[in-house]
């Protein structure tokens, strides 16, 4: 077995000699001195060299990519809260008898597919878009599902 296994393969390191079906591959480091005499390169036979790459295939679902720093989960997560504080901090004093509700998280419904409507004219026999006064189509405008403001 070759003393010198690969820990990250590029292929710029990579050099093929055709004649002898070899596959040379070199590394710009040298490992440590060893007892061995290992070196910066080492050479293989093509299928030993297939064997090794493949070493390096990951399995299925494995993680490759993991974030640290700025990047990482933690760290957008700590910046938008210190974004979301300074926003806090600069809003003027609002008095204590008014109310402010806060609509920034508010996902409205999506609008009900155009199969409602059919189901609706299939079971009770009325479009429920149809103006009941002058008989043009309506549009949904809104929805209103708190009880307290439909009463």
């Amino acid at each position: 077995m070759p003393s010198y296994y690969p820990q990250s393969v590029s292929v710029k390191k990579i050099t093929c000699n055709a004649a002898t079906g070899a596959v040379i591959y070199k590394s710009k480091k040298t490992p440590r001195k060893s007892k061995d005499g290992q070196k910066n390169f080492q050479v293989f036979a093509a299928c030993e060299f297939i064997a090794v790459i493949t070493q390096h295939i990951p399995e299925k679902s494995f993680q490759l990519v993991r974030y640290y720093g700025w990047y990482s989960n933690r760290g957008q997560g700590d910046r938008e809260k210190k974004e979301q504080a300074t926003i806090a901090a600069s809003l003027p004093e609002v008095p204590e008898e008014l109310e402010i509700l806060d609509v920034s998280n508010y996902r409205p419904r999506n609008i009900p597919s155009p199969q409602w409507r059919e189901c609706i004219k299939k079971v009770w026999e009325i479009d429920p878009l149809e103006c009941p006064k002058c008989g043009s189509e309506m549009k949904i405008i809104s929805f209103i599902t708190e009880a307290e403001v439909i009463r």
